[in-house]
C-alpha cells in the first residue's frame, strides 16, 4: 500500500488537536525540586498518576491528569483502567515522547521491579504563577530494555522532560544527554526515536478511527517534519522516526496558535545579523497560510527566507504586490530579509 503523508495545514481535524510545531535548542536542566513517582524503587513499564495541578486542554477536552503508562515513555490523556474496548465511540489519545521500552538502569543488578535502589527517577514538578504554570515531567538516566534484557548491562540512557503549558495549552518535549550505543537495539529496528501525539495504538482497531490521523515527527533530529497520518494505517508505515539519536539541547514544541510559538532562541538569529529595522515594511497576510506579500516596497527588490535555525532557505527577486508562495514550507517561524534602502530589513513571520 503506498501511503500519503499528510503535512500540517491550520485546518481543523476531528477529533485531533491541531499544532503548529517548532524545533530550537535550549539548555536542558534537570528539575530541581521534583515529586518522585517511583520512590526509590526500581520500575519497568510503569504506570504512574500525576496530577496536572490547572486545567490543561488537549482536544477540546480539559485534562487535569495524566497517566504514565505502557513502554514507560508514554503519556497518556486518559486513564486505560477505565478504558471500556468495547465501546467503539471511546479513542484513546496519547504523547508518546520517546520509542525506547524504558527501563530502570537499577534493573541491572536486581530480579525484579519494585526493589530498592532506582538509577532512573521519574518524577514531576509544577512550577509558576496561577494562569502561566509549567507541569514538568522527567526521565532521568533511564535506560533501555532490550539492551539490559538481552546484554545484561546499561550503557545506553536518556534524559527527557514533557512540559505541560496552563493557558497555552502547549506541549513541549525538552531532550538532554544521552548515550545511544547500540540504535537498532534500543530503537528496536529503527535508526532514532519514534515521537508522536494524537490517537494512540490502543485505538487503532475500532471502526470509527477512519477520519482520525497521529502526528509524527520524521527526519532530521534538528529540524524535524511534522506529518499527520491515518490513524488506521499507522501499523503499514515503517517509515515514522526520526534519523538518529536527538541531540543534547533539543526542544520539540507543539504549539496551539501562532501567538504561542517560542521565538527565543529565534531572536537570537536576528541579533546576530547585521540590519536595521524599517517601520513602514510589513509581510501580509501573517500568519502566512499558502503565500505573502511585501507591503511596503515601491520597486523590484530582493529577499532571503530563513528557517528559525538562520538555515537560508529560499533567495529570490520579488515585486511590489508580487505574491511570494510558501506552499512547500513546513509550519513554523521564518525569516523575511528583504533588501531595502541599502540594508537588510528583517521581520518574523509564521507559517501556519
Amino acid at each position: 500500500m503506498v501511503l500519503l503523508f499528510l503535512v500540517f495545514s491550520g485546518k481543523t481535524l476531528s477529533a485531533q488537536q491541531d499544532y503548529i510545531f517548532n524545533a530550537y535548542q535550549e539548555t536542558y536542566q534537570s528539575l530541581n525540586n521534583p515529586v518522585s513517582l517511583n520512590n526509590d524503587l526500581t520500575w519497568d513499564d510503569p504506570y504512574y498518576v500525576i496530577p496536572i495541578g490547572f486545567d490543561f486542554v488537549y482536544n477540546d477536552t480539559i485534562v487535569d491528569t495524566l497517566y504514565l503508562n505502557d513502554f514507560g515513555g508514554t503519556i497518556f490523556f486518559q486513564d486505560l483502567a477505565g478504558f471500556d474496548i468495547l465501546n467503539q465511540n471511546e479513542i484513546v489519545h496519547a504523547l508518546n515522547v520517546t520509542s525506547i521500552d524504558l527501563m530502570d538502569r537499577g534493573m541491572v543488578s536486581v530480579t525484579e521491579s519494585g526493589s530498592p535502589g532506582t538509577l532512573s527517577p521519574i518524577s514531576y514538578q509544577l512550577e509558576g504563577q496561577e494562569g502561566e504554570r509549567i507541569l514538568k515531567v522527567e526521565w532521568k538516566n533511564a535506560g533501555s530494555y532490550e539492551e539490559i534484557t538481552t546484554n545484561a548491562l546499561s550503557l545506553d540512557f536518556v534524559n527527557i522532560q514533557a512540559w505541560f503549558f496552563e493557558g497555552s495549552n502547549n506541549i513541549e518535549l525538552h531532550y538532554g544527554e544521552s548515550q545511544i550505543s547500540s540504535p537498532a537495539l534500543t530503537y528496536q529496528g529503527y535508526p532514532g526515536d519514534v515521537i508522536s501525539i494524537g490517537p494512540s495504538d490502543w485505538s487503532f482497531y475500532y471502526p470509527n478511527i477512519e477520519s482520525l490521523v497521529t502526528a509524527y515527527l520524521t527526519g532530521d533530529t534538528s529540524d524535524p517534519n511534522l506529518v499527520l497520518v491515518p490513524s488506521e494505517e499507522v501499523d503499514e508505515l515503517d517509515t515514522l522516526f526520526l534519523d538518529g539519536p536527538i541531540p543534547n539541547g533539543m526542544v520539540y514544541q507543539f504549539a496551539t496558535a501562532p501567538e504561542f510559538v517560542d521565538t527565543t532562541a529565534f531572536e537570537e538569529i536576528l541579533s546576530s545579523l547585521d540590519g536595521m529595522d524599517f517601520a513602514n515594511l510589513s509581510i501580509f497576510p501573517n500568519p502566512i497560510n499558502d503565500a505573502f506579500r511585501l507591503q511596503g516596497i515601491t520597486s523590484q527588490t530582493h529577499l532571503n527566507i530563513y528557517d528559525s535555525k538562520g538555515q537560508l532557505l529560499r533567495e529570490q527577486d520579488v515585486l511590489p504586490l508580487q505574491n511570494v508562495s510558501m506552499v512547500d514550507f513546513a509550519k513554523g517561524v521564518y525569516l523575511i530579509e528583504v533588501w531595502m534602502n541599502e540594508q537588510w530589513i528583517r521581520r518574523k513571520a509564521i507559517k501556519l
